[in-house]
């Protein structure tokens, strides 16, 4: 027989932030209010803090959340558990659930193989045991789910941190496009090819300046392949004011860099203004 207790929601916490559509939420809140309290929330208990973690029923949680705060709520309750055994549990919970889309389990994957680095042999047999993946399945969720299909291969598994970090531009307003189109410089073996250090300049940019995300999608794509190679472009033109220097025009090249200066500083206060 489960363990069943009653918390305040006010007393639990996210093991990680799932993806759940409002309407969900709102579809789901009839659904309680015209129904007894029945038990759809499986709360795990800190082993060594004694803090309550939600690992099932989080659109339950989040409605309660929203509608009724004070109240106290049923829930399934494991008590002495590891963060691991948290990570286990929600994934278990996730599978074959309304909340089991791929964001949601490539999230908990992800986290569970950060916590076995060094044991990813193990991580998969765990894995299998509590949610019934198998070895393919959970290597597909190990990508996010908006990198394109066919990307999603044991080849590319080296590159797959930076395939995943080039998803994180959707939340700077990136159109999916752009981010296909990086995931493809990510796997080329070319000059060309998207490196961390190179992804991190292309936020920098898209960050410091303001109309990208306005043009139109060609454009766009034509300035990311400009930007990886940036390093290029920078020492081209740092060469031309050394060769400017060089050519016994220190004083017109301090006057140039100091008038830039002048007005990149304008710019930006009316822009902060």
């Amino acid at each position: 027989m489960k363990n069943i207790k009653y918390f305040e929601v006010n007393q639990l916490k996210e093991v990680m932030k799932l993806d759940v559509s409002d309407s969900q939420l709102k579809r789901l809140a009839v659904q309680i209010s015209s129904k007894k309290r029945q038990v759809h929330i499986h709360v795990a208990e800190d082993r060594d803090t004694g803090e309550l973690w939600v690992v099932g029923g989080f659109d339950h949680y989040l409605v309660h959340q929203k509608y009724n705060e004070k109240l106290p709520i049923p829930c399934y309750f494991s008590s002495n558990t590891t963060k691991q055994e948290r990570l286990l549990l929600l994934l278990r919970n996730l599978t074959g659930t309304d909340l089991g889309e791929a964001i949601n389990k490539h999230k908990c994957i992800s986290a569970l193989f950060d916590l076995h680095k060094q044991k990813k042999r193990s991580i998969y047999q765990l894995i299998n045991e509590y949610s019934g993946l198998s070895k393919d399945e959970i290597d597909f969720l190990l990508y996010h789910p908006e990198i394109p299909n066919h990307l999603k291969t044991e080849e590319n598994k080296p590159r797959i941190n930076l395939l995943n970090s080039i998803q994180t531009l959707k939340k700077d307003g990136i159109h999916k496009s752009v981010r296909d189109q990086l995931c493809y410089f990510a796997v080329e073996n070319s000059n060309l090819r998207l490196t961390e250090d190179k992804l991190t300049v292309i936020k920098w940019l898209i960050n410091q300046t303001s109309g990208f995300k306005q043009l139109p999608l060609g454009n766009q794509l034509y300035l990311i392949a400009f930007a990886l190679e940036y390093k290029k472009y920078l020492l081209s033109y740092f060469q031309k004011v050394i060769d400017s220097a060089m050519e016994n025009k220190q004083r017109s090249f301090f006057i140039d860099i100091k008038k830039s200066a002048s007005a990149y500083a304008h710019e930006r206060r009316a822009v902060e203004e």
